[in-house]
């Protein structure tokens, strides 16, 4: 099986990463990741209909959509961001050199 993800998708590794440390996500929060709310809500569907986030009718503002991590989308968003520290310390670390 082909996955309908991939890492180059800034939508849903943004979406992981803010949830991951944002546990009162709304749909309106959606245009931080990209102007485009309705890629990032597309990419949101999927990856709740993969199990890795859950959604529900905010009961503070109507209309607005919770969305937050299921255990497993908790797991793979700990994984991309312990690559993206990676990455900024490769990076980091080429920077120091080239000085």
């Amino acid at each position: 099986m082909i996955s309908k993800f991939h890492v180059s998708d800034r939508n849903v590794v943004g979406l992981l990463l803010i949830l991951r440390e944002d546990n009162d996500f709304n749909s309106g929060k959606m245009v931080s990741i990209n102007m485009s709310y309705g890629n990032v809500r597309d990419a949101a569907v999927h990856l709740r209909d993969a199990g890795l986030l859950t959604s529900e009718e905010s009961p503070e503002r109507k209309g607005k959509t919770m969305w937050r991590l299921t255990p497993e989308g908790r797991s793979v968003a700990d994984n991309l961001a312990e690559a993206e520290s990676g990455l900024n310390k490769a990076m980091a670390a080429q920077k120091y050199y080239k000085q």
